[in-house]
């Protein structure tokens, strides 16, 4: 069964440690931090390094920088809050101990850190040829600068100033409450706007209800769908 947690901005309780989402608050924090969690082990051309867990592989890259594990630590804190939590490494066993009592095993952490990318809304990229991930990222920043999206300051503002919610209220939203809200009220802002008018000409056929389900967006989405859109126009 479905579970409302995230909407509601609840922890996830696994293996009886909780996991919380990330709050507004710590917005710069978290992306700085989390980016340990996206390295993509499978596309370093090391077959012992392809065979580690990423709990395991974490630790080997921490070895060599400091600063990786420094991150992987404070994103810990940040996600178990109270909870004091231990690296242990014993004979062959790595693992993070939890409350002197609940471990995390090597492969158990896979699954907290797939919590954590669902909790706060982490789209982790498909394995995919390097040449066409390469084209794709291009476009990716193409369209990003063409269309000159909000900055988080300015979508705070737009919240704000949409919603009347004060500000201290948001800065406590978790940033799945605060980037889907957003997204459901820019759809209800845009049926408001363009409903009428299209009523009025007779066009109900392209009228998207604010209502309607947003599928979950991966994340070169918007570029596909816009090379298709130019494909279609070339070839019609």
């Amino acid at each position: 069964m479905e579970s409302l947690s995230n909407v509601w901005g609840d922890e996830t309780l696994h293996k009886n440690v909780k996991i919380y989402p990330v709050r507004l608050r710590d917005f710069y924090e978290f992306y700085d931090w989390v980016r340990c969690l996206l390295i993509e082990k499978e596309k370093i051309s090391d077959a012992e390094v392809i065979k580690m867990s990423y709990l395991r592989f974490i630790f080997a890259l921490g070895t060599e920088s400091e600063e990786i594990f420094k991150k992987f630590n404070n994103l810990l804190k940040l996600v178990f809050r109270e909870q004091e939590f231990e690296f242990v490494s014993d004979n062959e066993r790595i693992y993070i101990l939890v409350e002197q009592e609940y471990k995390i095993s090597e492969f158990q952490f896979d699954k907290i850190r797939e919590i954590i990318f669902r909790q706060n809304l982490i789209v982790v990229n498909q394995i995919m040829d390097s040449e066409l991930q390469k084209a794709l990222d291009d476009a990716k920043a193409f369209m990003a600068k063409k269309n000159k999206s909000a900055t988080i300051e300015e979508q705070i503002f737009s919240f704000h100033i949409a919603t009347g919610i004060d500000f201290q209220k948001i800065k406590e939203m978790t940033i799945y409450q605060f980037n889907k809200s957003m997204e459901r009220l820019n759809l209800k802002l845009s049926w408001e706007v363009y409903t009428y008018p299209a009523l009025k000409a007779g066009d109900t056929k392209n009228i998207k209800h604010w209502l309607e389900h947003i599928p979950e967006s991966g994340t070169y989405d918007d570029v596909i769908v816009n090379a298709k859109e130019i494909t279609n126009k070339i070839e019609g």
